[in-house]
């Protein structure tokens, strides 16, 4: 992930009161731009491609925010 797409995810993010959330870009001939927000997503096919845990990412995100909300 380059700093551009993190700091557009994050900035998308924020804008629809943060979460876990999935973030649709688009390369375009201007640069990059955010297609939609998606408070459901389907990163299956993701984990093998990118090598991330996703679902590990969310769970590890939501007990931090569980413990920060006790």
């Amino acid at each position: 992930m380059t700093d551009e797409i993190r700091q557009i995810s994050l900035q998308a993010a924020r804008a629809v009161g943060g979460g876990v959330v999935a973030i649709d870009i688009f390369e375009t001939d201007d640069g990059l731009l955010v297609n939609e927000v998606n408070y459901t997503m389907e990163f299956k096919n993701s984990i093998e491609t990118t090598g991330v845990n996703i679902p590990g990412h969310i769970v590890d995100y939501v007990l931090k925010t569980a413990k920060e909300a006790a």
